[in-house]
């Protein structure tokens, strides 16, 4: 007989507060991995399998240096059209911007009314990177729904960033439907750790989701994908008549 699973203990404000620092650092700060790559070794007249310790830039400047490369050469006024990963680049960024200052200017005003009870302040950094180090010095300070907010826009900054940059491996691309929206080959997944967005309705799901994933991915993947009716189209007796016309 199979164990019940039991539901996942919600996690600590102390725990959510330092998966943010963390996301946030994914960010701003360069990132030393592991990976396999193909190298040569000396004495050896083929390539060799090895892991190697990577140093990957931030991720918001491997998110502006995608957009700049694929808009290199192009005018701002000219009529050729972007590559779609320049456009999922650039809403992103801005997407980003827009919504860390919103955050920023938030957690700014609950800290100064810790501080005064009283005291209304309204504040918007203008740069990202004065956004998002407001949000890394004060998520401590935060009320767990005001936590619970920050906590579900960072991990979507989080996620996009590593799906449009496609961080050190390309992103997975089921044919499911998504959990919100229903529409298909909109999802990319990507691992280590594990993150899942839909580039339709900007949805996002993490490791904390992971059984939840894991089931939908399962039960997507069962759906019997239907073989195109290419009999039925083209032996019809108006087809054939057609085609004889035409001999």
């Amino acid at each position: 007989m199979t164990a019940p699973t039991l539901p996942r203990p919600a996690p600590t404000s102390d725990v959510i507060a330092a998966r943010v620092r963390s996301r946030i650092e994914d960010l701003t700060q360069p990132r030393t991995t592991t990976t396999q790559r193909w190298v040569r070794e000396a004495g050896v007249d083929h390539l060799v399998r090895r892991e190697v310790t990577v140093t990957l830039p931030p991720l918001l400047v491997q998110l502006a240096q995608s957009v700049a490369g694929s808009t290199s050469g192009h005018g701002s006024s000219g009529t050729k059209s972007r590559p779609p990963g320049s456009l999922e680049g650039t809403d992103t960024l801005r997407t980003i911007t827009r919504e860390a200052a919103y955050l920023a200017g938030r957690v700014l005003a609950l800290y100064a009314a810790q501080a005064l009870p009283g005291l209304r302040v309204s504040v918007k950094p203008r740069r990202l990177g004065d956004s998002l180090a407001v949000i890394h010095r004060y998520v401590d300070q935060l009320d767990r729904e005001s936590l619970a907010d920050v906590d579900a826009a960072v991990r979507g900054w989080w996620a996009h960033a590593r799906v449009v940059t496609t961080w050190d491996s390309p992103p997975l691309k089921p044919y499911v439907a998504c959990p919100a929206c229903r529409v298909r080959g909109r999802l990319q997944v990507v691992d280590q750790p594990l993150a899942m967005v839909c580039l339709e309705c900007s949805s996002t799901w993490d490791g904390m989701t992971a059984d939840e994933l894991g089931e939908h991915m399962r039960l997507a993947l069962t759906e019997a994908i239907p073989d195109p009716q290419l009999g039925a189209d083209c032996t019809g007796d108006d087809d054939l008549e057609m085609a004889g016309a035409a001999t």
